[in-house]
């Protein structure tokens, strides 16, 4: 596997370093990302995450690969945060708990909706009862994202602008206490 690939981002457990698989990539799960310093590159996210000093990986790679790192992560006894969307499927969600009961360590996917400011306000409004019960949400969301490398194969992306920026729209609507 070259190392110029991007693979795997690995979080050292004093969080004053960071070990990169190919290059580092900025998300939105570790924003501070781009501004810590590198310590060290390794030529399989395997090698990294077997460092015992590692105590979780953020896998933020396109989609199609984040089920084999998941996996491969859990296996060696690291908490995982992986990036949305998460998986290809949702059958795949099934090896994956599986896999978490079994190392005892904790998996999150990566998303920030439910942690916006609006997300606060929805549920404060709606849990304080002046809006009745509600019964209906009515949600726009206007997009346009370039689409480019490998967002344009869905073999590698998934299902699309549903499966890629919808998933922002669901965890919201999941997380207002409706």
């Amino acid at each position: 596997e070259p190392v110029d690939r991007p693979r795997v981002l690995v979080v050292d457990d004093d969080e004053r370093n960071l070990l990169a698989i190919g290059t580092v990539l900025m998300t939105a799960a570790i924003p501070r990302a781009v501004f810590m310093l590198v310590g060290g590159a390794f030529s399989t996210a395997r090698m990294a995450a077997l460092r015992p000093r590692v105590q979780a990986i953020v896998v933020c790679t396109p989609p199609d690969s984040h089920l084999e790192l998941t996996l491969a992560a859990l296996a060696v006894g690291k908490h995982v945060v992986v990036e949305k969307p998460a998986f290809l499927r949702a059958a795949d969600f099934d090896p994956v708990r599986a896999a978490e009961a079994r190392s005892g360590r904790r998996l999150m996917v990566a998303e920030n909706y439910c942690y916006k400011p609006v997300a606060r306000v929805l549920r404060e409004v709606i849990a304080s009862g002046a809006l009745g019960e509600v019964r209906f949400f009515h949600l726009v969301a206007v997009k346009s994202q370039r689409r480019a490398g490998w967002r344009d194969d869905p073999a590698t992306a998934g299902g699309g602008a549903l499966f890629e920026g919808g998933v922002h729209w669901m965890d919201l609507l999941a997380n207002v206490g409706l």
